[in-house]
């Protein structure tokens, strides 16, 4: 049985997953810039390909994920509120 718990975990899955493709897109260049650093001359177009793969794909995946999310997140954004607000008027009186 598909539950809400079940559709959170699945959708910060999605999440991690996109921040790892950016990251690994990100890190594709630290190759290229060692081999600057050395003195070689590493073509630009062998590393470009795979840094806009991983950070448009990461950054996509996070967006989709992102916006699934804003559901649960403002549900519970949402009961985060009304617990303080009902907390603060308890020790009020």
């Amino acid at each position: 049985m598909v539950t809400e718990e079940k559709i959170t975990g699945v959708v910060l899955a999605r999440y991690r997953l996109g921040t790892v493709l950016v990251w690994s897109g990100v890190i594709t260049w630290v190759p290229f810039i060692v081999l600057r650093m050395v003195g070689e001359k590493p073509s630009l177009f062998l590393f470009l390909p795979f840094h806009l793969i991983g950070v448009l794909s990461g950054a996509r995946l996070r967006a989709i994920a992102r916006k699934e999310l804003t559901g649960v997140l403002s549900g519970i954004l949402f009961l985060g509120l009304s617990y303080l607000i009902n907390r603060k008027a308890v020790l009020q009186t």
